[in-house]
């Protein structure tokens, strides 16, 4: 058995490893100033094309009718 101070020692390490693989989401405003309709475009995004579990907004009216191209 480990010691009191070995064993929250431990526990932290492993919090902390388990932290650092969880990745946050971000949220990605789209803005349409791209050079096309395409989720992929950076520039449609403000500068960061979203990947996997960003959070997406959609709001105004510029280009509107948009292309999920992101697999």
């Amino acid at each position: 058995m480990l010691r009191p101070s070995l064993s929250v020692g431990f526990s932290a390490f492993v919090a902390v490893l388990l932290a650092g693989s969880q990745v946050p989401a971000a949220v990605r405003t789209w803005s349409g100033a791209g050079a096309d309709a395409n989720w992929s475009t950076a520039g449609n995004w403000g500068g960061t094309a979203p990947v996997n579990a960003d959070v997406l907004l959609f709001s105004g009216v510029t280009q509107q009718n948009n292309n999920n191209d992101i697999a």
